[in-house]
């Protein structure tokens, strides 16, 4: 395993408080102090396996650490990697952390509650106590009300770090000591493993839980460039993300087609703006930097901030220490390619990040030789499909663990899972949403997920946790990276847009599609609108391909093209709103009062769209045509013995109709009539009573005793009364008089 996992971190209870650190089976990295000596101590993990009595199994003879050993009954973890610091004498490295500081405690009815926190810092190389202790800067402090809040016999806000594990570039380098230099007021002190890594007992209690004692070094940071080991040239920058999770698989597929050619490799990573695509292929760089697989460099170019040809010159002066070329080579491309000529070492990695136009990368991949390999990250389908890798979400639950590491508190999480994952289905598990999302609540401690969900359903992309944090790969919010593809459409794919976000959450049949913009713009050529949708929406990753002639949109692009509707595009907003709500409508007129197989197969793919129009467009339907979504949908329901649903579109369908036209309307008592015909059917004969009875009494003084629709009524409520007879309900209608008269008839009649 070779990433930092605050999951690891566990509480240890003995003489004193402390922290500890899963290093692999069933050892747990801590410091000696906590306790009186080798013997029983207890750990707790709220999260896992809760709390349990365990063996302190070994303490260093001279250094301030300690190993101890789960019971058995418990699964075994992956080991981790073990790692010492280089010996540099100036600079600093990032570290990360997790624990249970005093900070992190709340005084509970119950006693002092602990909460585990994930903490980045820096540490400093050439500073170190006199004792040979680390001197770690940590970057998450506690704020006044946390101090304030914990619990006051704690002398150190501090206490209860004790034991947790140091973590640089994923290997486990030091142990907290938590004791603070006087020197650096906000800097603790930890414990490096060098101390110990001779000794044997150390050794062989690390093998017997299948943990490789070696030490491996930890590379040197600059602070603007991920670290390197020395003689492999690279120039890649810092990630921000702390724990890379769900994109194993996607890891070595990218691997996969950089190595199936013998010849220049270029591979794409495409998809929508904040799926991930910077930090997946970032995180194969350094992946690949640790394991010396580009030993000719690692080039990292962003094409959108700069030129292809004088990047590969910057990083061949910088990086390689290659002369300025001679005079003789005129042309940048002439220039670069005498470059690349005497370019050492092989293979070679060239990442071009954010490319927009593949026009003008497409001369300097001319130019190089079977020893590069390209890596393009771009919203664009610029490649063969063979050398595209299109990335997706995150799975629900890499999404979930994404959070959980982001929050600093894993527990936060798992305690309100069902909002956690309402929160995940509203981001639609894009990667960036996640991030900027857990980044705000680790800042807003006493946030629900349910409160920031209610945040944001109000203010939508809007909402202060979808802009952009500090420390970050990605340098935008959401609504700011989709702005970026927004930027390169034309009109008519920008209308197309606006008028996709009407439909619902749902794949989109095309020729829906088509018949919409026939309703707006009959003058729009379905040639021409395919072209919006594959070379600028498709072609942009705005939208995806869902099976034979369907299409969908990511839940918060969605989101975005509905703002741009109301603000970019509220002038054509009506037009596009009539046209999609008469569509549908029509659509809705078509499924007969008998619904059989064939109609449920010709509707079913629309039935999302026709929700959507009922709950968000009615107001753009005449009142002839107003009711005619609730009556399809209702319909399409009922005869699939779907009643809830039937029944809530019915009863909608008479709630519209009083408010748009008055309680004593015929439309409310066309709705009534319908509403207590499917209760009718349904044997609940004391429920469709009341309605057939107040329809009757509108359809009477408004249409009169005579008309059409009075008679319908009519006989649907008297088969409605037969009915209840025969299944001797006729005690459970009411006492209307109407009701009542029609009861004595009926007796009168058998």
């Amino acid at each position: 395993m070779r990433s930092f996992a605050p999951q690891r971190a566990l509480e240890i209870i003995a003489s004193q408080h402390g922290s500890g650190y899963g290093l692999g089976g069933r050892l747990v990295l801590t410091c000696a102090h906590l306790f009186a000596g080798v013997g029983p101590c207890q750990v707790r993990d709220k999260t896992g396996f809760g709390s349990v009595d365990a063996q302190v199994v070994w303490m260093a003879p001279q250094a301030d650490i300690a190993l101890v050993e789960l019971p058995d009954t418990l699964p075994a973890w992956e080991p981790v990697g073990l790692g010492q610091l280089p010996p540099a004498q100036s600079g600093s490295l990032p570290f990360q952390m997790a624990g249970f500081p005093r900070w992190a405690f709340t005084q509970g009815e119950t006693g002092n509650q602990s909460g585990r926190r994930a903490i980045p810092g820096q540490i400093h190389l050439g500073d170190t106590s006199p004792d040979g202790l680390l001197v770690v800067e940590p970057k998450r402090t506690p704020s006044e009300l946390e101090v304030a809040q914990a619990p006051a016999q704690q002398q150190s806000p501090w206490q209860g770090t004790s034991g947790a594990a140091v973590v640089c570039d994923g290997l486990v380098v030091a142990v907290l000591h938590w004791h603070q230099n006087p020197k650096r007021p906000a800097s603790l002190e930890a414990t490096p493993l060098t101390l110990v890594t001779e000794d044997q007992d150390w050794q062989e209690h690390l093998r017997q839980h299948g943990i490789d004692p070696t030490l491996e070094t930890v590379w040197v940071t600059s602070t603007d460039t991920a670290p390197k080991p020395v003689g492999i040239p690279s120039n890649l920058p810092l990630s921000g993300v702390v724990q890379f999770v769900g994109r194993e698989e996607v890891l070595k597929q990218v691997h996969e087609k950089l190595q199936a050619t013998s010849t220049v490799a270029i591979t794409s990573v495409s998809g929508m703006g904040g799926v991930g695509k910077t930090e997946l292929v970032l995180q194969y760089a350094y992946q690949h930097l640790r394991t010396h697989t580009y030993p000719g460099g690692l080039c990292w170019l962003n094409v959108r901030a700069e030129d292809v040809g004088l990047g590969l010159l910057a990083f061949a002066r910088i990086q390689l220490g290659l002369p300025e070329p001679p005079d003789t080579p005129e042309t940048l491309p002439e220039r670069v390619q005498w470059v690349c000529r005497r370019w050492p070492g092989e293979p070679i990695l060239v990442v071009l990040d954010d490319v927009t136009d593949y026009k003008a990368i497409q001369p300097y991949l001319h130019l190089l030789d079977y020893r590069f390999r390209v890596l393009i990250t771009t919203r664009l389908k610029l490649l063969a499909p063979a050398q595209q890798l299109e990335l997706e979400v995150l799975t629900e639950e890499a999404a979930l663990e994404l959070l959980r590491v982001l929050v600093d508190d894993p527990g936060r999480v798992d305690c309100q899972a069902a909002d956690a994952r309402r929160l995940c289905a509203w981001l639609g598990y894009l990667p960036l949403g996640l991030e900027l999302v857990g980044r705000y609540l680790a800042r807003k401690l006493d946030l629900s997920l349910a409160a920031l969900l209610e945040r944001l359903e109000a203010k939508r992309l809007a909402a202060p946790a979808l802009e952009r944090a500090e420390q970050m790969t990605a340098q935008r919010g959401v609504a700011a990276a989709f702005e970026l593809s927004w930027e390169e459409l034309p009109p008519e794919a920008r209308i197309l847009c606006g008028l996709l976000s009407l439909f619902a959450l749902a794949p989109i049949p095309w020729p829906l599609v088509e018949q919409v913009v026939n309703q707006y713009q009959p003058t729009w050529d379905l040639e021409a609108l395919e072209a919006c949708r594959d070379d600028h929406l498709l072609g942009c990753s705005l939208l995806t391909r869902q099976g034979d002639q369907r299409y969908e949109l990511h839940q918060l692009i969605r989101e975005f093209f509905a703002a741009k509707l109301t603000q970019e595009l509220c002038q054509e907003a009506p037009a596009l709103k009539q046209a999609v709500a008469t569509t549908l409508t029509n659509l809705a007129k078509t499924i007969p009062p008998t619904v059989t197989q064939a109609d449920i197969g010709r509707v079913q793919t629309a039935i999302p769209h026709l929700e959507a129009v009922a709950t968000d467009l009615t107001a753009h339907l005449t009142d002839d045509d107003y009711l005619w979504p609730y009556v399809g949908l209702a319909r399409f329901y009922a005869e699939q013995s779907l009643w809830q649903p039937a029944e809530d579109w019915y009863r909608r369908c008479l709630t519209l109709a009083e408010t748009r036209l008055g309680a004593d309307h015929p439309d409310v008592a066309t709705s009534l009539n319908n509403l207590a015909g499917l209760y009718r059917a349904l044997g609940r004969y004391a429920e469709a009573e009341p309605s057939y009875v107040r329809s009757l009494e509108i359809v009477f003084k408004t249409l009169g005793q005579d008309h059409p629709s009075t008679q319908t009524v009519f006989n649907n409520f008297v088969t409605c009364l037969q009915a209840a007879v025969a299944a001797g309900q006729a005690g459970e209608l009411s006492d209307h008089p109407l009701t009542q008269a029609m009861l004595a008839m009926l007796t009168e009649e058998r």
